[in-house]
């Protein structure tokens, strides 16, 4: 029986209830047969264990109970976790032999509490043991808990990459039968970029648990990123259609009540249009998930740079001036270590990004400046902005994300400049962001300038150079312009140099 009840326990839990209540029931009818039939002391002392047994797994329910409620709270206390494990290890004590099932099943628990609370090297030791009691006479325990899939995961947080694959491969071919462990090696390989494998295998989950929205959320992200990595356009466009198809399936399989779910797979939607250019969709789909409470600042700051392609100035200005706000309330006062420490935390890392937060500062000041610039409005008012942004970006410990801001700040200050018709500092500026980053709006600005100065030139050669200039601009511009968002200007810059410029003169 005592094997029976933890098999049944192991493979579901929701189902022990009422299969212990059978077992007590049966064990009732024996203890009355028992005093009726006055049979000896010993029968009496097994029907007493095996209710003593009931009542031990009874209790360390509760204990479990403590950890789902963690699991399953809006907002998951790091804290919380933490004390809850340093409980368990508390309860763990002396029951190593006695009761090797329930110290498994609370090692695994604390397993978990450490693993969430960020402490990868414990949870790595406790599910070590687990796996290792588990085994002695429970062997299926280790299958049924996926144990191996959440010690590959604790591994990846640690670094051990190849540790990690090996222990996820593992999980996948001692459970045959089940998505699970097929989800979580995916996430693996998500993790480490290898994001074909972790299409495949995530298609191979689906196969087993069709209805799981959460795989079709995994494989939208999943093509989404393969979209990324791809500059053959008609390819990219492919891998798009089936990002969106995933993504569209998971929103219809999620419950109403999944809202952060859905809040997710909506920012990814809008991901996904804000890359095709159909920047209406993207700001439906951003404005659901905001709505939804999903990563309310970088979803803001996705639908405040849709806004602004979208041409809808007044509502870009809005939503940056609401993340400005909402996202220095977290900056302490004064220039100290710990201010600076906060500008280099990532934001919101479940949208699957690594922007820190002095990051966002910075593009949330420069998108504020474009939006001023293009509408030929406020120019000195936009410069300040761009001017702002340089508080933010000295600050950044990463040299990649300081270096592709801050040729972003140097372009949005040329932009405000050739608005300003200070063409020859504006080129300058233009120049000095393409030394730091090559970009197709960069390279765009720049072919516009030239453009202007053209018509500034009287002298023949220097216009043939201009004109040179211009058109190794646009060739760049179609090079790295993958989404194809400039290419109607470029193809109308284009035709104006096809015609003779006139210089302002001869106008």
């Amino acid at each position: 029986m005592e094997k029976f009840l933890n098999y049944a326990f192991d493979y579901s839990r929701q189902q022990f209830a009422p299969i212990a209540k059978v077992f007590q029931d049966q064990l009732a009818v024996l203890k009355q047969i028992n005093i009726e039939t006055e049979n000896d002391a010993a029968e009496e002392g097994l029907i007493h264990q095996w209710n003593e047994r009931i009542d031990r797994l009874q209790k360390l329910f509760d204990e479990l109970d403590k950890v789902d409620n963690l699991l399953n709270a809006t907002q998951p206390d790091v804290t919380k976790y933490k004390l809850l494990a340093i409980d368990l290890q508390r309860k763990l004590r002396g029951d190593e032999h006695n009761h090797e099932w329930e110290y498994a099943q609370l090692s695994i628990a604390q397993g978990i509490c450490f693993l969430n609370a960020n402490e990868p090297d414990q949870a790595v030791l406790w599910f070590r043991i687990a796996i290792a009691t588990l085994e002695k006479n429970y062997t299926h325990g280790t299958r049924a808990k996926g144990l191996r899939a959440l010690l590959a995961n604790s591994l990846q947080r640690q670094g051990k990459q190849i540790e990690t694959i090996r222990e996820a491969e593992n999980a996948r071919w001692l459970e045959p039968n089940r998505s699970y462990e097929r989800v979580r090696l995916g996430e693996v390989y998500f993790n480490l970029s290898e994001f074909d494998r972790a299409r495949a295998v995530w298609e191979e989950a689906l196969l087993w648990s069709p209805d799981d929205p959460a795989i079709h959320v995994n494989l939208g992200v999943c093509y989404l990123k393969l979209a990324w990595n791809v500059r053959e356009r008609a390819q990219r466009k492919i891998l798009l259609e089936q990002s969106a198809k995933f993504l569209n399936q998971a929103l219809d399989l999620y419950e109403s009540a999944q809202l952060q779910e859905k809040g997710w797979a909506h920012h990814t939607l809008g991901r996904l249009h804000d890359e095709l250019c159909e920047y209406s969709e993207a700001i439906a789909n951003f404005t659901i998930a905001k709505n939804f409470g999903f990563a309310p600042l970088m979803t803001t700051f996705y639908l405040g740079w849709a806004y602004l392609r979208n041409k809808s100035y007044d509502e870009c200005v809005q939503q940056f001036r609401w993340l400005i706000q909402e996202a220095e309330e977290r900056i302490p006062a004064g220039e100290g270590d710990k201010a600076r420490a906060i500008l280099n935390e990532i934001i919101e890392p479940e949208t699957g990004e690594q922007m820190p937060l002095g990051q966002v500062l910075a593009w949330a000041h420069l998108s504020m400046a474009f939006s001023y610039a293009e509408r030929d409005a406020n120019l000195n008012d936009a410069l300040e902005l761009a001017y702002k942004a340089d508080a933010y970006i000295i600050k950044l410990d990463n040299d990649a994300a300081k270096g592709r801001t801050w040729a972003a700040r140097v372009d949005c200050e040329g932009w405000i400049l050739f608005k300003q018709n200070k063409i020859d500092v504006a080129i300058t500026r233009f120049e000095q962001a393409l030394a730091l980053t090559a970009a197709a709006d960069a390279y765009l600005h720049l072919a516009l300038s030239y453009e202007q100065k053209l018509q500034d030139s009287k002298d023949e050669a220097e216009r043939r150079h201009l004109i040179a200039r211009v058109h190794a601009c646009c060739r760049h511009v179609d090079d790295l312009d993958l989404k194809q968002e400039y290419s109607q200007r470029v193809n109308d810059l284009r035709l104006r140099l096809q015609e003779k410029p006139q210089t302002k003169a001869e106008k």
